[in-house]
């Protein structure tokens, strides 16, 4: 087996892929890894669940989500 594929997925690796702030040869690294591990491929679309999570609630407008909040 490949040193690697036996790790635990690298979360900072699959953020900066997600994020598309990896290098070309990184890219393909993290596609690779996805494909032959279940582990890495399941942490990635997690990370692309939570990030797009983040993203709906950046479009939402103040006024949306200011009824929920409360000051102390």
């Amino acid at each position: 087996m490949n040193e690697n594929n036996s790790k635990k997925p690298d979360e900072g690796r699959l953020i900066d892929y997600l994020l598309n702030e990896s290098s070309s040869e990184e890219r393909v690294e993290i596609e690779r890894l996805c494909r032959e591990n279940s582990h890495w491929l399941e942490a990635k679309t997690e990370l692309e669940s939570t990030l797009g999570l983040i993203e709906d609630a950046c479009k939402q407008p103040v006024t949306g989500i200011e009824g929920g909040m409360e000051l102390d």
